[in-house]
C-alpha cells in the first residue's frame, strides 16, 4: 500500500471505500426524497371548517324554501346553487352522451 491510500483509505480496501461513498450517497438521496415527502404531506392539511358568512344567514330559509333550488353550499366563501334547470341541462348532456354512445356502435 502506498503512502497517499494509507492517507485517504485509512487501510480499508478500494472496494469498501467506494461501497460505503455508495451507501452514503444513496441514504442522503433517501433521506432528502422522506423530506419532500413529509413536506408536501403536511402541506395537504385539511382547510379549517369555512363558517358561513352573514350574508348566507340571511337567505338561508329562502334558499331552504325555493322549490326551484335542489341543493346549495358554501365553498370558500362562495355559495353554489343548483337549480332545477341545471339539473334539466345535465340530464340533456346525459342523453346526448349515451346516444352518442349509441350511434358509435352502429357503425
Amino acid at each position: 500500500m502506498t503512502e497517499e491510500d494509507i492517507k485517504y483509505r485509512q487501510g480499508r480496501s478500494r472496494r469498501r471505500v467506494e461501497r460505503t461513498e455508495k451507501v452514503a450517497g444513496i441514504s442522503t438521496v433517501a433521506v432528502g426524497l422522506i423530506l419532500i415527502i413529509l413536506f408536501l404531506l403536511n402541506s395537504c392539511r385539511t382547510a379549517d371548517k369555512v363558517v358561513p358568512k352573514d350574508c348566507c344567514d340571511k337567505y338561508e330559509s329562502y334558499l331552504n324554501e325555493n322549490p326551484w333550488i335542489m341543493h346549495w353550499e358554501i365553498i370558500n366563501d362562495s355559495i353554489h346553487i343548483y337549480t332545477k334547470s341545471d339539473s334539466i341541462i345535465d340530464e340533456h348532456a346525459r342523453w346526448r352522451y349515451h346516444d352518442s354512445i349509441y350511434n358509435a356502435e352502429e357503425l
